[in-house]
């Protein structure tokens, strides 16, 4: 409903509130279910977002399969931090995961060729809403809100079966 009836502004903030609200359910997982420190969080979710800029700017990569290669690339460089990390706990961990969160914008900077830098690539076109939907002229911008509001109730529903599930009573109990 906001993506329909609030100004733009105000609409894209609220779309920023539901993915922020997505990171921060996976932040509370890892550190409250699973007990881990990490400063990191913000890097993956990085690395996330210029998979799909990159993908969808450069590679003309449908913008729902660029999500679902930056799933991949972000389970990738998750798995690249966790296997030197694996047996590090408490404040080391913590060191380790905010190096990669520091380490992140020199990255972005010294690839600045393939990344565009810390502001990401210039933006070349911005995806258009199905016909389907019959969004006013004015309004093409609230089907990414209704994607965003898709995304998070479906990754909410995944993370409630995740920690009803045998693995999270299992993660649960690794972290008394």
């Amino acid at each position: 409903v906001p993506a329909l009836t609030l100004p733009y502004l105000e609409a894209r903030m609220m779309t920023e509130l539901v993915a922020t609200t997505v990171a921060l359910w996976g932040l509370g997982f890892l550190v409250g279910d699973a007990g881990r420190i990490s400063l990191a969080h913000s890097t993956f979710m990085g690395v996330g977002g210029y998979t799909v800029a990159i993908a969808f700017g450069r590679y003309h990569v449908p913008p729902f399969a660029g999500t679902a290669l930056a799933a991949v690339v972000g389970f990738v460089a998750g798995w690249l931090l966790s296997v030197p990390a694996v047996r590090i706990r408490g404040q080391y961990l913590a060191v380790v995961t905010f190096a990669m969160a520091v380490i992140f914008p020199a990255l972005l900077n010294r690839f600045k060729w393939f990344t565009g830098g810390e502001y990401g690539p210039p933006p070349t076109k911005v995806p258009r809403a199905p016909s389907w939907l019959h969004l006013p002229p004015e309004r093409t911008f609230a089907w990414l809100h209704l994607v965003s509001v898709a995304a998070a109730v479906l990754l909410g529903w995944m993370l409630r079966n995740l920690r009803t599930s045998g693995f999270g009573r299992a993660v649960r109990a690794g972290a008394q």
